[in-house]
């Protein structure tokens, strides 16, 4: 991974330690740029596999990515899940 993904990820992941999303769009546009990362990636290691090169190093960091993206899914389901109950609550249907 480039700097500055290294970085870009590293400040998403204290985003996410902190819980620092107040707006869910904040939260899908870091998802959206991990999944651009990680096909980035991807193809950089499809690359080399196909020089005969071993991607280690993309392969791990393919993997952090992943976790990270994985990690905020979590919580954008978790806040999905909070704002249909305070809908439903409003609608007075719990």
């Amino acid at each position: 991974m480039h700097y500055y993904e290294a970085r870009s990820v590293k400040e998403i992941q204290d985003s996410l330690s902190k819980r620092a999303y107040a707006k869910k769009s904040q939260l899908r546009d870091h998802m959206s740029y991990l999944e651009k990362l990680a096909n980035e990636i991807s193809k950089r290691i499809a690359g080399e596999l196909s020089e005969g090169e071993v991607a280690w190093g993309d392969k791990n960091d393919l993997r952090k990515v992943r976790g990270v993206y994985e990690e905020l899914q979590v919580l954008h389901d978790s806040l999905e899940k909070e704002k249909i109950g305070k809908e439903s609550k409003a609608k007075g249907l719990f």
